[in-house]
């Protein structure tokens, strides 16, 4: 990462860009974050620097929705503790690092939850 920061993290200094280890970084940073399946970051036949879309758009859309449906908190026993006895300021609050669509992500499984299990007592009288 201090390379990506430094511009290839050469010895020049920040205004010394080592493209190679830029190029290598910013890969690595695509592999970390599992998107290198999707797209690359190479060189140019111009020599600029461009990200390359190896998979359609679609699979791009596809695994941002996946990581959009598991935001919730849901198995987290300290945080669900503090869920259900704090207002949901007070709760974005204490757990500053969280977002308001995790919030929301955890209160709409919470909810879905609740109505699962009131539909099976329903069934049991």
């Amino acid at each position: 990462m201090q390379e990506v920061i430094y511009h290839g993290g050469d010895g020049g200094g920040p205004y010394y860009s080592n493209e190679d280890a830029l190029l290598e970084s910013l890969n690595a940073l695509l592999g970390y974050l599992e998107l290198d399946d999707i797209c690359k970051i190479s060189k140019s036949k111009y020599g600029m620097i461009q990200l390359e879309e190896i998979a359609p758009k679609e699979v791009l859309y596809s695994k941002i929705k996946k990581d959009e449906k598991n935001l919730d908190f849901i198995d987290d026993k300290e945080k669900m503790r503090d869920f259900v006895e704090l207002s949901k300021d007070n709760f974005l609050k204490l757990y500053s690092y969280l977002t308001e669509a995790e919030y929301e992500a955890t209160k709409k499984k919470l909810d879905n939850i609740k109505e699962t299990n009131e539909k099976k007592k329903d069934k049991e009288r």
